[in-house]
């Protein structure tokens, strides 16, 4: 992000804050139309991670015969390994911290969103039947 585009970022959040504090809810469209008239587009920059965003998608290609990866990251900006050639323990390290920190975050924010359906749940159980359908 270029330095005109970072001075922008809180606007944005603001923006976003103020959309999902009312539903919950949040659309990529209305964020990208709220940012479009102030937003500096450089088209050379973007090619570039256009062109790493792709090499990334085919280093994800590469599986071995039970359809696992081979190529990692290694938790380092556009560092990746083979893991089956790799003879450097510390990245292949790296890319099982990697991977490693990548999944607790996911599990941690699944833990939450699924604390948020159970109680969800547990409040439309606790509203009694007839009232439910008054409501509606």
């Amino acid at each position: 992000m270029n330095k005109i585009n970072s001075a922008l970022a809180p606007q944005i959040r603001r923006h976003i804050e103020s959309i999902k504090s009312n539903t919950g809810l949040l659309n990529v469209a209305e964020c990208v139309d709220y940012l479009r008239d102030d937003y500096y587009f450089d088209a050379d920059a973007a090619k570039e991670r256009e062109m790493a965003r792709y090499v990334r998608q085919i280093y994800s290609t590469f599986r071995d015969s039970e359809g696992d990866r081979i190529i990692l990251a290694t938790g380092r900006s556009g560092e990746f390994i083979d893991r089956e050639i790799c003879k450097d323990s510390d990245k292949l390290r790296s890319a099982i911290l990697s991977m490693t920190e990548m999944r607790d975050g996911l599990n941690r924010t699944i833990r939450k969103a699924q604390r948020q359906v159970d109680g969800q749940i547990s409040l439309f159980e606790q509203i009694p039947h007839s009232s439910m359908h008054a409501a509606l």
